[in-house]
């Protein structure tokens, strides 16, 4: 009796390293696979969720401007006063703020860090994608950014000193 439950033992012993073997095994191909997936797509030039939901976020926006503007402009042909113009000086200053647009030297700066730490820090966060296109972002995409970045930033910050 005494060498069957050895044997069981063993056989025991045997498959609890042989799962961990398989696990192990397991994760490094998903890692492997994971790594390969995202230069595969990086190659491509696809663009992430994020990027694809502030495009159309963008798009939308044009779109309601684009009928305000069709608005306006059928209210001054048809002889009606518009509602609220905008004073030539507001116009000139939102349109300033549309055009104006910030990189990725112009966020580390802000940040305080070296541009290649934060071009890391915005693949980690799914923002930037390959390394040889220049981003330029508006000002409300840039500062929704810069919130992404402290916000994950100071998680962890909290972490290392918990």
């Amino acid at each position: 009796m005494q060498t069957k439950g050895k044997i069981f033992d063993d056989l025991a012993q045997l498959m609890n390293s042989f799962m961990g073997v398989a696990q192990d095994t397991r994760q490094e191909l998903e890692s492997t696979m994971k790594g390969w997936f995202e230069r595969w797509m990086a190659d491509r030039n696809l663009v992430s969720r994020e990027e694809f939901e502030m495009a159309l976020l963008m798009a939308q926006k044009a779109r309601e401007e684009n009928e305000n503007l069709s608005q306006r402009i059928a209210n001054l042909e048809s002889g009606n006063k518009p509602k609220a113009a905008p004073t030539p000086k507001a116009a000139a200053t939102n349109a300033d703020t549309e055009k104006e647009l910030f990189t990725t030297n112009d966020m580390a700066e802000e940040l305080g860090i070296d541009p290649k730490t934060l071009r890391q820090r915005l693949r980690a966060l799914k923002i930037l994608s390959g390394s040889g296109i220049r981003h330029k972002w508006n000002r409300s995409q840039y500062d929704e950014i810069l919130e992404r970045i402290h916000a994950k930033y100071k998680k962890r910050r909290k972490r290392r000193s918990s």
